[in-house]
C-alpha cells in the first residue's frame, strides 16, 4: 500500500524541509522500511524494496510540540524526540540492506573480505555519527528502552552479516577470524541485554520481545562459533577449556535473563527450552560430561537434565497444567502442540526459519527446535495481546 501511494518518492513539497505533514509522510515510509528491513535480515528473507527506487528523505528530528499554527516546524532539536530512534534505525536499515543481498545470498560472494570490511566500517561510521543523547545517561525515561533497541538491532545486524560472510569463506582460519568477531559482539549483546533487563524489570511487553529475540540469536551465534572452534584440529586443549568456560558463563547470563523475562513474556519460556536443548547438544559435541556444564545446580538443585532444569515448574503462572508440551489452546494458544504422523513433513518450518540458518551445517544440533511450534510466537492468547478487548481503549 505504501508503495502504491508513492511514499517511497520524495514529495513535490520537498523544499519545505520541516513541514509537519511532509515529515509525517516520511515517517510513515521509513517506519515501514525499517520494519521490513529488520524483519527480513533477522529472518533471512528477501527485502521488499531495493534502495535504488527510494529517494524520500529520512525524517527530521523535530519536536511536534514546537509546530507553528501554519503547520511549519521551525528547526530540528538537539534532544530526543519521537523521531530520534526512527532516524537511527532508518540509517541502520539502509546499511544492512546494502550488504544483506551480497552476504546472505545463496550465490558465492567472491569479494567477501572486501564486503565484510566495508560493512563493518559502515556500521562503525553509523555508530560514531549518532547524536550525543544516544550515549548520555541523563535522558528521558521513555527514551531508554527505544535507545537500547537501536543498539541491540545494530549488534544483531553485525552478528548476522558476519555469520553470513563466514559461510562464504573457504579457509578455516578466515572462518575462525570472522567467528571471533561476531563472538565478541554476541557476548557484548548478552551482557548488555541482561544488564538492562536486570535494571528495568518492569519491561513493556513489546520491549521484552526484542530483548528475548536478540538475546536468543546472540546465544545461538555464540554456540555456532563454539562448536566450530571446538571441532578445529588446531584448537589446543587449553583453548577448548577457556572457550567452554566463556561459553558457559554467557549461557548462564542468558538463561538467568530469560528466566526473569518468562514472568512477563511466554516466548521466554520456549526460549529456555530451546537453550536447554542447545546446551545439551553442545555438551555432546564437545565431549564434556554433564557435570562440567555447571549451569543449573545453583538455580535448581537436584535436576538431572538440562532441559528440565531450564523449564519452569508446572505451577508457574505462564505454564499450562500439563507442562510446556501440553499444547493447551487456552494456555499457549496451541503453539506448542506436537504434530504427529505425517501432519508435518518438515518439522523445522514449525519454528521461525531464522534460527535454522545458524545451524545449516550442523544437523546434529538443529533438532533443538523439535516440537517447539511457532517460536518465538506472536499469536499469544492473553489479555495483554488482545487488541480486540475494548477495555484497552477505555
Amino acid at each position: 500500500m505504501a508503495l502504491g501511494l508513492g511514499l517511497h518518492r520524495e514529495s513535490a513539497k520537498s523544499n519545505e524541509l520541516h513541514d509537519f505533514a511532509l515529515n509525517r509522510r516520511r515517517t510513515i515510509f521509513w517506519t515501514l522500511y525499517s520494519f521490513d528491513s529488520g524483519f527480513s535480515i533477522t529472518t533471512g528473507r528477501p527485502t521488499t524494496l531495493p534502495d535504488t527506487y527510494i529517494d524520500v528523505r529520512i525524517p527530521s528530528n523535530v519536536d511536534d510540540l514546537c509546530q507553528r499554527p501554519d503547520g511549519r516546524i521551525t528547526t530540528e532539536v538537539a534532544y530526543p524526540t519521537t523521531y530520534s530512534t526512527l532516524i537511527a534505525l532508518a540509517r541502520l536499515a539502509r546499511i544492512g540492506n546494502r550488504f544483506y543481498g551480497k552476504l546472505v545470498s545463496v550465490e558465492p560472494c567472491h569479494d567477501v573480505e572486501h564486503q565484510t570490511s566495508a560493512m563493518e566500517q559502515s556500521l562503525s561510521n553509523w555508530r560514531a555519527s549518532l547524536p550525543s543523547y544516544f550515549w548520555d545517561s541523563d535522558v528521558p525515561e521513555w527514551f531508554r528502552g527505544p535507545r537500547q533497541v537501536v543498539f541491540w538491532k545494530e549488534a544483531n545486524i553485525r552478528i548476522l552479516l558476519l555469520l553470513s560472510s563466514q559461510k562464504h569463506q573457504k579457509d578455516n582460519f578466515d572462518k575462525l577470524a570472522s567467528g571471533k568477531r561476531y563472538q565478541a559482539v554476541a557476548e557484548e549483546t548478552i551482557v548488555d541485554i541482561s544488564a538492562f533487563c536486570s535494571q528495568h524489570p518492569d519491561l513493556h511487553l513489546g520491549l521484552s520481545w526484542y530483548a528475548i529475540y536478540f538475546l536468543m540469536q546472540a546465544t545461538l551465534a555464540l554456540s555456532v562459533q563454539h562448536v566450530f572452534q571446538d571441532r578445529l584440529s588446531s584448537t589446543t586443549a587449553a583453548d577448548r577449556e577457556r572457550a567452554l568456560h566463556t561459553y558457559q558463563d554467557m549461557c548462564l547470563r542468558s538463561t538467568t535473563c530469560l528466566r526473569s523475562l518468562s514472568k512477563i513474556d511466554k516466548a521466554a519460556v520456549r526460549s529456555l527450552r530451546v537453550l536447554g536443548r542447545l546446551l545439551d547438544k553442545v555438551r555432546h559435541s564437545s565431549g564434556s560430561p554433564r557435570t562440567e556444564i555447571g549451569l543449573y545446580s545453583a538455580s535448581r538443585p537436584g535436576t538431572s537434565d538440562a532441559t528440565e532444569a531450564l523449564e519452569p515448574r508446572h505451577s508457574h503462572p505462564l505454564m499450562p497444567p500439563g507442562g510446556a508440551d501440553a499444547g493447551l489452546p487456552g494456555g499457549f494458544g496451541g503453539l506448542n502442540t506436537v504434530p504427529s504422523g505425517n501432519e508435518v513433513q518438515d518439522w523445522s518450518m514449525a519454528a521461525d526459519p531464522s534460527f535454522h540458518m545458524f545451524f545449516h551445517e550442523n544437523q546434529d544440533v538443529i533438532d533443538i527446535f523439535q516440537d517447539i511450534n511457532g517460536f518465538p510466537g506472536t499469536a499469544e492468547e492473553s489479555d495483554v495481546m488482545d487488541f480486540g478487548n475494548l477495555s484497552w481503549y477505555g
